[in-house]
Order: C-alpha cells, then structure tokens, then sequence
C-alpha cells in the first residue's frame, strides 16, 4: 500500500471550511512543495503550513496526502491533452500524429517534471496511481489513433493497438527521466526529437514509412505553429500519445 499520514482525528474536522478559493489555494501550495522537495518531501503539514491553516482544515478537503498530489498532476496531464490535440490539428496521417503529439508530449513533460516525477515516485506496490483515469484517457487518445493507422496499413499488426499506446507513453515518460536524472544528455528538443523518431519506428509498418514521416516533420522541418504551442493548451481534439 502507499505510505499516507494518518488521517485526522475527529475533532480536528468539525469547523466548516471557508470555500472554494481555499481549495485552490491549497493546491498551488502542494503543486510549488512537489517542486521544491519532491512527492516524498511534501507533507501535508507542510503544505498546511504554508498556506497559513491547520492540518485538520486541509483534509475537509483531500482525505489523503495522494487525493491531493493527485489533483495538480491531474490539471498538468489534462492540459498535456490539449496541448497535443492543437499541435496535430490538421495532420490527418495517424504516424504524423504520433511524430508531433510524441515531441511536445517531451516538451511539456519536461516543463511539468516537478510533478509527473511526483507522480513516477509514488509506490506503486498495491496501489493505484493518484490520477488512473486521466492515464487510461491518454492511452484510449493514443490506441484510437493507431487502431486508424492499422486499418490504413501504416502501423503494423503485429502488436495490439493498444499495447503500442501503452509503449508510446512508457517511450516518451521515459526518455524525458533520464533526460531530468542526468543520465541522457543533450537539449529538451533533442530529447524530444530522439522521443518522436524512436515512437514512429516503434509503431510504423515498416522502416520507409517512418522515415518519410521523420523527413516531414523533423528538426527544421516543423511547422511554425507547433513550435509556439508547445506546452500550451489548446482545442479539445483527441491527442496523439501522452
């Protein structure tokens, strides 16, 4: 099970709390303690304590230390969606869709690493992830798009759609770690170049296909308006990998 604090006594919950707008201050509090000390490092008291209310205040909210981490790294994953769903605007090619929604999926990972290296960190032994639902959103966006690509020919059979989804996502997260731990060096744009050649190869039906998609879109190559909306949210058209 995931280590949680334990839950506050009974007397500690009995004056209402003050609002909504106290929620969200909470959580700005938890989302800047996750990127200063890690998912470990952030106690609730601390984040209590630094939005200036008791501790017993916090869980009228959240009923665990997960409940909370869960909410900021939900908000950064949903707006990943929308990110990615703007920069393919357009790209009918499901290859093409994995290319670009791949490379600013590493951009945007990179961006938010504060807290998808919280999420990473949390024990997984006998325990759900904080943000579950959000995941198999992504993996649903990403499996559409290579069921469509098998049925075109340009993504090969030989793997479920949606085991390819799933290594697509395990590819990009990946990468961007080693890049945040050191061990991968280079620019997040290299990174995010390695990211988009190494998933197209992973999922296209064979090596010229890949390659074509690479020379379209490559370094150099993409299209201006991808450049500015890494990272930013944008219309709600289902994304490519997350």
């Amino acid at each position: 099970m995931v280590a949680t604090e334990p839950a506050p006594s009974r007397e500690s919950r009995r004056e209402a709390p003050p609002g909504e707008d106290r929620r969200a201050q909470l959580l700005r509090h938890a989302a800047d303690l996750l990127a200063e000390r890690g998912y470990a490092g952030a106690r609730v008291s601390d984040i209590a304590a630094r939005a200036g209310v008791a501790k017993g205040l916090l869980y009228w909210y959240f009923p665990s230390k997960e409940a909370l981490v869960a909410e900021p790294v939900k908000e950064v994953q949903l707006q990943l969606r929308r990110a990615q769903g703007q920069a393919i605007e357009g790209l009918d090619d499901p290859l093409e869709q994995i290319y670009v929604g791949s490379r600013v999926a590493v951009h945007y990972v990179a961006q938010h690493y504060h807290l998808y290296g919280s999420l990473n960190s949390v024990p997984r032994r006998g325990a759900q992830p904080p943000c579950p639902a959000t995941l198999e959103v992504h993996a649903r966006d990403t499996t559409r798009v290579l069921t469509e690509g098998q049925h075109r020919g340009v993504v090969r059979r030989s793997e479920p759609a949606t085991a390819l989804a799933w290594g697509v996502s395990a590819l990009v997260n990946e990468l961007v770690r080693f890049h945040a731990l050191g061990v991968l060096k280079g620019s997040v744009e290299e990174v995010a170049a390695l990211a988009a050649r190494s998933t197209v190869h992973l999922v296209a039906a064979d090596r010229a296909l890949a390659e074509a998609v690479i020379r379209r879109h490559g370094p150099g190559r993409t299209r201006g308006r991808d450049k500015e909306r890494e990272g930013l949210p944008g219309p709600r058209r289902s994304p490519a990998p997350a």
